[in-house]
């Protein structure tokens, strides 16, 4: 027990704690099992607090993105969701203004049997591109373009909300042309008005309205595959948007219509400026 008496006294102390452990073993383990009883009852009223607030939230929300929706051409989106109401008329809006015409959004907020770290909801998105077709999952029916649509729509809702500093769209416009791509354009630049932007696009309509354009290029050197980007300046970029309209060949009236374009874009800019100005002083 020891070389000593100080030894063999502590020895004496350690061996009669220990022996207080083993009898205190079951008051112990009963102690342990309240405090874990009480940290999870905690954690279930922070979710369910969780929960009712987001269920304030998704009310304010809903009809922002159904503005927005509407905005991109979903005109007759109608999302649903017991929980979520104003926040459906936001999306729908919003679809509505990117041309998804027949489109209806449905979030369902469902209880989740176990406490996850982000509470106790699980949300899942359904939507119908097309009418009289049912709402399935977000995920399994639609395509490219249409699934760019629906996250620049929730893009344009959020963005002041999450405070994000930069959002990159790697050609977002995907499967769309004409109007829809107009409208598109639209949207991003709003969005800009709030976070930087960058976009990677090959459609003029969603080029002409960056504030600044940067020209990729491929070329192979020295068997090697180099990657250089370029500034491009006034002309440049007339030159530019003219060939995303036309191809290769450049013509007087290609590039008017380039000069043209920028010029609405511009005016497009502006108007995000002053509608950027009447959402801030609503708020």
């Amino acid at each position: 027990y020891g070389d000593n008496a100080e030894e063999i006294l502590e020895f004496q102390a350690q061996a009669q704690a220990q022996l207080n452990q083993i009898e205190n073993k079951e008051s112990i383990i009963e102690t342990l099992i309240q405090e874990k009883a009480q940290i999870e009852q905690k954690a279930k009223q922070v979710a369910h607090e969780l929960t009712k607030q987001r269920q304030e939230i998704s009310l304010e929300l809903a009809k922002k993105i159904e503005t927005q929706l509407h905005e991109l051409y979903m005109e007759q989106a109608i999302l649903r969701q017991e929980i979520a109401l104003e926040l459906a008329e936001k999306i729908e809006t919003q679809l509505h203004e990117l041309y998804m015409e027949q489109a209806i959004f449905e979030i369902r907020v469902l209880p989740s049997e176990q406490l996850l770290e982000t509470g106790m909801d699980e949300v899942y998105f359904y939507i119908s591109t097309n009418k009289g077709e049912p709402v399935k999952p977000l995920q399994k029916i639609v395509s490219g373009g249409e699934l760019s649509r629906i996250t620049l729509a929730m893009k344009t809702i959020f963005v002041r909300k999450h405070g994000v500093g930069t959002i990159v769209f790697d050609e977002v416009d995907t499967g769309v042309s004409g109007r829809v791509a107009q409208a598109i354009a639209n949207k991003m630049h709003y969005i800009s008005e709030f976070a930087q932007v960058l976009c990677i696009t090959h459609l003029p309509q969603v080029a002409s309205i960056a504030g600044v354009h940067i020209f990729i290029e491929k070329m192979e050197k020295d068997e090697r595959t180099r990657t250089t980007l370029t500034t491009l300046e006034e002309d440049k970029r007339i030159e530019e948007i003219g060939r995303m309209l036309s191809g290769e060949e450049m013509t007087a009236l290609t590039k008017q219509h380039a000069a043209e374009l920028i010029a609405l874009s511009g005016k497009i800019r502006q108007q995000n400026k002053v509608q950027k100005k009447q959402v801030i002083a609503n708020d």
